[in-house]
């Protein structure tokens, strides 16, 4: 499971990268990831968590109440769009 963050605005982070590997998905791994980045964004004064997701991610960031603020747009040749949450 790997991510990256970067600031994007003074109080605001962007996760790029996202990944798992096929055989480690459906364990939770993502999800423990995502509260770790927004435990360390808040401890470092972050307000909001942006991301460009794949279509098919969207379900996982809805269940981390993730919005939908963007999109759709084609990259890589995969639809997606632009998220973010308030943390």
């Amino acid at each position: 499971m790997t991510a990256r963050t970067r600031r994007t605005e003074p109080n605001t982070w962007t996760v790029q990268r996202v990944a798992t590997a096929k055989e480690s998905r459906r364990h939770g791994l993502a999800q423990e990831l995502f509260e770790y980045i927004e435990t360390q964004g808040r401890q470092a004064g972050i307000e909001k968590i942006r991301l460009h997701a794949q279509a098919t991610a969207e379900p996982f960031y809805f269940a981390l109440n993730y919005e939908r603020t963007g999109g759709p747009e084609m990259e890589a040749g995969l639809l997606h769009y632009w998220m973010e949450k308030k943390i």
